[in-house]
C-alpha cells in the first residue's frame, strides 16, 4: 500500500507542477509583463498551488459527499 501512495503522489506531485509552470509561463507571456518578476511569481504561484491542493485532497478523503465537501471547504476560501 505505501508503495503505491508514494509513487502517486510523487507523480501527481510532479505533474502537477510541470502543469502549473507551464499554465504560469503561458499567462505570464500573454500578460507582456516584465519578465524579472516572473521567478517570484511563479515560486509563489507553486506554493499555493500545492498547498490549496492539499487541502482540497484532505477536505475529500473526509467528507462524505461533495456537499459537504463544499461546506467544509467555504472557511477556507474567505
Amino acid at each position: 500500500d505505501w508503495a503505491y501512495i508514494i509513487a502517486f503522489t510523487s507523480l501527481n506531485l510532479l505533474l502537477s507542477l510541470v502543469c502549473n509552470a507551464l499554465f504560469v509561463t503561458l499567462v505570464f507571456a500573454l500578460s507582456e509583463l516584465e519578465w524579472t518578476v516572473f521567478p517570484s511569481v511563479l515560486l509563489w504561484n507553486s506554493i499555493i498551488y500545492v498547498s490549496m491542493d492539499s487541502l482540497y485532497l484532505m477536505v475529500a478523503a473526509a467528507a462524505k459527499d461533495s456537499s459537504s465537501a463544499q461546506i467544509l471547504l467555504a472557511p477556507f476560501l474567505t
